[in-house]
This record gives structure tokens, sequence and C-alpha cells, in this order.
């Protein structure tokens, strides 16, 4: 997994592609168990490891749009008193980001 794409760049497995994945599952269930929702993407991408997952966990974390919960064992979507804001700012830039990949990749071709 790749942060910063380069000609051999795979787009379906990129940070923002899994944890688009993510947030699209917490939208529609506001907590899942840390175990089924890795089984959840691994539904979506064979060959997903634990360590790509918990690597796109920590960038969801580090843009305050999920948590995980000790007690039950979950990662929860954060919700405040105005609703998703997370979600709501950085989506544009996920937006952006992969239309930018589509366009190199055009480019490159």
């Amino acid at each position: 997994m790749r942060i910063k794409p380069d000609k051999h760049f795979d787009i379906e497995t990129s940070i923002i592609s899994l944890g688009s994945v993510i947030i699209e599952k917490l939208l529609i269930n506001i907590s899942i168990e840390f175990k089924k929702l890795f089984f959840i993407l691994q539904e979506t991408y064979k060959d997903v490891t634990v360590d790509e997952f918990v690597y796109v966990l920590t960038f969801l974390y580090s843009l305050g749009i999920v948590e995980y919960s000790k007690e039950t064992d979950s990662i929860d979507l954060i919700r405040n008193d105005q609703g998703y804001s997370s979600i709501e700012i950085i989506l544009p830039w996920f937006e952006f980001y992969l239309n930018m990949i589509k366009v190199g990749d055009a480019n490159a071709n």
C-alpha cells in the first residue's frame, strides 16, 4: 500500500479506496466489531492484509472519522452535534485525489 502514487499505483487498493469502503459500512452501522469490519473489507478487496487494514484505520482515526472502542472491540464512526462534519470536510479532498489519479493514469498511457 502506498500513499504517494506512481505509474504502478493501483487506485483500487489505495488508502482512500479502502477507507471509503470502511466509511460506507460505518454510515450504515455506526459501530462494527473490529474483526467483522476486516472481513467486510476482505469481501471487497480479497488481498487486503491486517496491516493494511490497521493502516487505513489509523489514517481515518487521524482525520477524526473513526475511533476504537476497547469495551466492545469495535470501530465507531465519530459523530458530533452537527453530524458527520469530519467526513463532510474530507470527502471533497478524497474525490479530488481520486480524480487526479485517474487523470494521471490517462496521461501515462
